[in-house]
């Protein structure tokens, strides 16, 4: 009995040491992570303010079920005054999707709707945050406030055109618009890891207050407009970025995760430009939003 109750201590030795571990010594992790997740990007925008011989209307595009599949690498360092630098990098292609663009006149009078599908489209993402510690429980947990930095970009192609459009019926092949746009913010947040044996919680809390976007449309059937992008939008605006993980040691330095994230921003106040029409249009409102789950793989040192 003796002999089978040291076996099973020292086969459980490395776990035990990694729920153990005092994170005032651990110096950093480095690891790789998929996120797949959908979308849903919103645009209402208006002619008021353009030029005259322009006609005054509204358009709604509404880019919905924009489901992709990303590859990210991130990295944490702790110095020894409880100071962490955190970031990540992430990039991937959009599989599907679908937009729905509706046209109203000046008296709110829907007069266009057309339909089109997204076959594919790319996404790419980073974030940078400086932030301070402090350890929790004996040295196991912790918890921190950060700022950083975050850019997020999402560019759509939208191909056919059902139900009404302009310019007549479009064929499914055919290149109806196109869609790029980036997001910069600043974050703030609190993040925190709580040991739970060889169970860890993590959570990454950001909140933007400050963000902004430029966003192009290139709307291929519109000659009138000029040569593509020929549409504009600028704006500022704010947003949240949130984050939550259950972590797994499956060795004494290797964790694999499993986790939740969700991304939201949106614009405030913007205006909005045409290629080929004079003056500046205000832009009602402009959204966007991003939510799935993640798996990684986490080797600390």
């Amino acid at each position: 009995m003796r002999i089978r109750v040291l076996i099973a201590a020292l086969a459980a030795a490395p776990f035990a040491a990694a729920q153990e571990e005092d994170l005032a010594a651990r110096r950093g992790e480095i690891g790789a992570r998929w996120w797949a997740s959908t979308a849903q990007t919103k645009i209402n925008r208006r002619t008021q303010g353009l030029d005259p011989a322009f006609a005054d209307h509204r358009s709604i595009l509404l880019y919905d079920n924009l489901d992709a599949n990303t590859l990210e690498l991130f990295a944490r360092y702790n110095f020894r005054n409880a100071v962490f630098l955190k970031g990540m990098a992430g990039a991937g292609w959009i599989s599907r999707g679908e937009l729905d663009l509706e046209d109203f006149n000046s008296q709110g009078q829907k007069f266009s709707g057309t339909h089109s599908s997204l076959w594919h489209g790319r996404l790419a993402y980073g974030t940078g945050d400086l932030g301070y510690q402090w350890l929790l429980r004996g040295g196991g947990s912790w918890l921190g406030l950060f700022a950083g930095y975050a850019d997020w970009t999402e560019q759509y192609e939208a191909y056919g055109a059902s139900a009404g459009s302009a310019a007549g019926e479009v064929t499914r092949d055919a290149a109806f618009i196109g869609n790029k746009l980036r997001w910069r913010a600043l974050r703030l947040g609190v993040a925190g890891e709580l040991a739970l044996g060889r169970l860890r919680l993590s959570a990454d809390l950001a909140m933007l207050p400050y963000a902004t976007v430029r966003n192009e449309d290139s709307h291929y059937l519109r000659s009138d407009l000029g040569p593509v992008p020929n549409i504009f939008d600028k704006g500022e605006g704010w947003g949240a970025q949130l984050e939550a993980q259950l972590r797994y040691a499956v060795a004494r330095s290797t964790d694999f995760a499993l986790g939740a994230r969700y991304w939201y921003a949106e614009v405030r106040k913007g205006t909005t430009t045409f290629q080929n029409v004079r003056g500046e249009a205000p832009l009602d409102g402009l959204y966007t939003k991003r939510a799935g789950v993640t798996m990684s793989l986490t080797r600390r040192w």
